[in-house]
């Protein structure tokens, strides 16, 4: 608010807060540049495994799509952003280890669709538990918060 400046320590402490400010701005963007990148390697991943893989080919656009949905910079809760990152690499750890282990992929898959055919719009809060529990199933060495669970997210698909 311009009219709280009135002295030179308001000034000082406003210019102070407008440099954090861009410090953090620029954080985020670089983070969401790195994001978009890392999805552009994805599907370039994905185009290998489209055809013998269909069924987790589409559920990994699907989950790109949604994650980048339109206004999903503001859509994005504060504690999921740091997340975000993880997210990719667990998808993308799912799509590295697909041609190993076809059939586990499909078991799991068929567990993620269960639940997440019932949420209502990209960026439901029940949407950040099923990415967590994505991790748990599909990469695991990076650590799933939350212990996430099918009763967790049908619980919060139910909120």
């Amino acid at each position: 608010n311009p009219a709280a400046i009135r002295d030179e320590s308001a000034f000082h402490a406003a210019l102070a807060k407008r440099g954090e400010f861009g410090r953090e701005a620029v954080k985020r963007l670089e983070e969401v540049c790195g994001w978009l990148i890392t999805g552009m390697e994805l599907r370039k991943k994905l185009d290998a495994i489209a055809k013998p893989w269909p069924d987790a080919n589409t559920d990994l656009r699907n989950q790109l799509q949604t994650m980048f949905a339109p206004g999903f910079i503001d859509q994005i809760p504060d504690d999921v952003w740091p997340r975000i990152d993880i997210y990719l690499k667990a998808a993308t750890v799912r799509a590295d280890r697909l041609p190993h282990k076809p059939q586990r992929d499909l078991e799991m898959l068929k567990q993620i669709r269960a639940v997440a055919q019932h949420l209502k719009g990209p960026f439901h809060p029940a949407r950040w538990l099923i990415e967590e529990w994505r991790i748990a199933l599909f990469a695991q060495e990076l650590k799933a918060s939350g212990s996430p669970s099918e009763q967790k997210i049908q619980a919060a698909l139910a909120a």
